[in-house]
């Protein structure tokens, strides 16, 4: 059982068979709007729970429907579920719900975990204030700046490498050796170009 934050009563989260899932209500979003979702659950997976109550042999979707639908149309076979306790106390408005989520709809676990799914799929840790900066702009709100956001994910940001003033020489007589440019901008050594700046 997980305690709920905004009030006394606690839920249970369980993984439930997508088929024994049936929405409470369908409404009816921008299709731009739903693509975004869609885009979301395929880049970083199911970040929150769907709401759920149980009725007869399934569960009644209090809120979710959609990730619902478009993990359905994903064939994703089970679904992380929190099951709520009473079905008419439920309102779908995260404000009341959920009130930590701010920030265009991030929390502090949900960059976590983004930046978890990021390194995981191969995607650099580094240049995502380039490629994602919902990402990296909700980590420095939750977490201060994008360092500790990755050292909260387990991912410590790599102390930069530096070569020897010897290794620099020997680096650059080798580059002479095999006639290649000596400028800064021809070499893709990053670590090179560094200990080249720090001399």
């Amino acid at each position: 059982m997980i305690s709920n934050g905004h009030n006394s009563k606690s839920v249970q989260g369980i993984d439930i068979s997508i088929v024994k899932l049936m929405p409470r209500n369908e409404r009816k979003v921008a299709k731009k709007y739903s693509q975004r979702i869609e885009a979301s659950l395929r880049a970083v997976g199911l970040i929150e729970p769907l709401i759920v109550f149980p009725v007869n042999d399934g569960y009644e979707i209090l809120d979710g429907a959609l990730r619902y639908r478009i993990l359905l149309d994903l064939g994703v076979e089970s679904v992380p579920c929190l099951i709520h306790n009473t079905r008419d106390g439920f309102t779908g408005n995260r404000m009341v719900n959920q009130p930590a989520r701010r920030n265009g709809g991030w929390s502090k676990v949900a960059v976590v975990e983004a930046i978890r799914n990021r390194h995981r799929s191969g995607q650099s840790l580094i240049r995502t204030n380039r490629e994602d900066r919902a990402l990296y702009e909700a980590a420095k709100h939750w977490h201060g700046n994008w360092t500790a956001a990755m050292a909260a994910a387990g991912y410590p940001r790599p102390l930069r490498e530096f070569y020897t003033a010897d290794e620099v020489r020997l680096r650059i007589i080798d580059l002479y050796e095999r006639q290649l440019p000596l400028t800064l901008q021809s070499q893709n050594s990053l670590k090179l170009r560094r200990s080249l700046k720090s001399l």
